[in-house]
């Protein structure tokens, strides 16, 4: 009876028990499709065994036969565990992936909540002047709807001469991409009435261009 390939045999049923476990884990098709290599080759091995068992004489040369398919039992077993490492790292790049995923959700509706509730307004408008994005707090201050805002930032703007420095730091900062310190601008509320808005805006950027600006506006009529 050899030895070697006794070994052989008990090398591959631990790695085909590891294999079933991992299919049964995984349910990939990589592990069903080596536990079924693995079974044929135990059960080919194991009847090379059992044919051995009626013979009474050793054979040396066919003991050194049986090496090549000890070297591949080990070989199996190192692609089971190379394989259950690898859908364990798998595994656990998911569920950081989805935990990742929740935090961002979470942190986006953190943000959400505090752009609908704060007293000041977010918005962004393009190199022309047309805004594409207002807070929900814009209504609020202003007593116009966001729907309403998405024209030319000087829409509303009322004939206040300081309202000139306006346009003028609004073509600096497009022209050159750098931001301007925090200027007045007064515009007419929804009802009728003056209110005037400290403002602070930079541009933004798309591949190297400048695309627009960002801004904050805070109420602060007297």
């Amino acid at each position: 009876m050899s030895l070697i390939l006794i070994i052989s045999i008990a090398i591959r049923l631990v790695a085909m028990v590891l294999s079933v476990v991992l299919w049964r884990r995984a349910r990939d098709w990589r592990m069903g499709f080596l536990t079924l290599m693995l079974a044929l080759m135990t059960v080919r091995q194991t009847l090379t065994l059992a044919s051995e068992r009626d013979h009474r004489v050793v054979d040396v040369t066919g003991q050194a036969a049986e090496v090549p398919g000890l070297a591949v039992s080990a070989l199996a077993m190192l692609a089971v565990l190379f394989l259950s490492r690898f859908l364990r790292d798998r595994k656990r790049d998911e569920e950081t992936a989805i935990e990742s995923s929740a935090k961002l959700s979470a942190l986006a509706d953190e943000q959400r909540f505090l752009l609908e509730n704060m007293r000041d307004f977010v918005y962004r408008h393009d190199t022309e002047g047309v805004f594409h994005y207002l807070s929900p707090a814009v209504e609020q201050v202003t007593g116009y709807t966001v729907e309403e805002w998405m024209k030319h930032f000087t829409t509303y703007m009322t004939d206040h001469p300081d309202n000139a420095k306006v346009i003028e730091n609004t073509d600096y900062t497009i022209r050159t991409g750098q931001a301007v310190p925090p200027y007045f601008v007064e515009i007419f509320h929804k009802n009728g009435s003056r209110i005037t808005l400290e403002v602070g805006e930079r541009p933004y950027f798309d591949n190297g261009e400048v695309s627009g600006i960002v801004g904050v506006a805070r109420d602060i009529t007297g």
